[in-house]
């Protein structure tokens, strides 16, 4: 999860210290159990003031177990998959995950959501809730030369390309859907290219791998607030999705951006005028007041004593 270790580093660098951990046994109770008694020996011997879990599901059930044993205030990240339902996941899966999220929410004393969306979620809890989208560094992301990221990446300088990110979940994500609107589009532009982004891209490689592209699509069924639209967004980097998380309230009103249905026509209008165009547009000015990474983390440790 890279948007955790990169609030944790944010943390760290306006003094909160702290110890990351990456849970290893979601699906294998023992190893689960396992984990878990080494934690709570480890925050007791280390006297740990807060625990923060950075997803709902059993990431939410550890950290409220560790709370509970250790007496220690928990503070759970809730993301999207995390308290939407996720249709691809399976009937049992999802109520599951769904459960542990809801005992997490429960025993936490503080919540923080990054979007209006899955405030709704849990708006029984809204005393305790706090809408915090993750931020972005803009010093990373920031507009750059197409042709000189395409240098650098090995591209050719004159195909557009279309950027979708697969992530770890691409039935989640709708690759399916962002192929069939893709190859639509592909009758109009013949020369385009729809690079799919895996979960194992270099993390660095981010900023210029946006700036190479022509347009970011996201067709996701689910979805937080995703940042590789914000992320965008700071480059100047044309969107096109459907309405999902906080998307449409990132890119309402930004010339150049298009909001659309699950239709994979739609999609495919919608990405042909973007890249026959091929021109950047002016959404940075929309995301840096409210979503700079340093605002954000400021106010999230604030919410830590609150």
């Amino acid at each position: 999860m890279i948007f955790a270790k990169r609030q944790c580093e944010d943390l760290k660098n306006i003094g909160v210290e702290g110890r990351v951990y990456f849970l290893r046994s979601t699906a294998e109770p023992f190893g689960f159990l396992r984990e878990l008694s080494e934690n709570i020996r480890t925050c007791r011997a280390e006297n740990f003031t807060h625990i923060h879990s950075q997803f709902g599901t059993a990431t939410a059930l550890f950290g409220a177990f560790l709370s509970v044993a250790c007496r220690i205030p928990l503070l759970v990240t809730f993301r999207g998959s995390d308290l939407n339902h996720c249709p691809s996941d399976g009937f049992f899966r999802n109520i599951g995950q769904k459960l542990f999220s809801l005992v997490g929410a429960i025993v936490a004393d503080r919540i923080v959501v990054v979007s209006e969306a899955l405030k709704t979620n849990i708006s029984w809890l809204r005393k305790r809730v706090l809408l915090l989208p993750s931020g972005v560094n803009f010093e990373v992301f920031k507009p750059m030369v197409q042709s000189e990221a395409r240098r650098m990446l090995g591209w050719s300088h004159d195909r557009p390309v279309v950027l979708f990110n697969a992530g770890t979940s691409p039935a989640v994500k709708r690759l399916d859907l962002a192929e069939a609107a893709f190859q639509r589009a592909r009758e109009s532009t013949s020369d385009a290219e729809l690079y799919i982004l895996r979960a194992d891209y270099p993390p660095d490689k981010m900023p210029l791998l946006m700036n190479a592209s022509d347009v970011i699509l996201m067709t996701s069924d689910h979805e937080g607030s995703p940042g590789i639209v914000k992320e965008a967004l700071a480059c100047n980097i044309p969107v096109v999705s459907v309405d999902v998380g906080d998307v449409r309230e990132r890119i309402q009103g930004i010339d150049g951006c298009y909001l659309v249905t699950r239709n994979a026509q739609e999609i495919s209008d919608a990405l042909k005028k973007v890249l026959i165009r091929r021109r950047r547009n002016q959404s940075r000015e929309s995301v840096t007041h409210n979503l700079d990474h340093k605002v954000l983390v400021q106010a999230l440790k604030n919410f830590y004593s609150s």
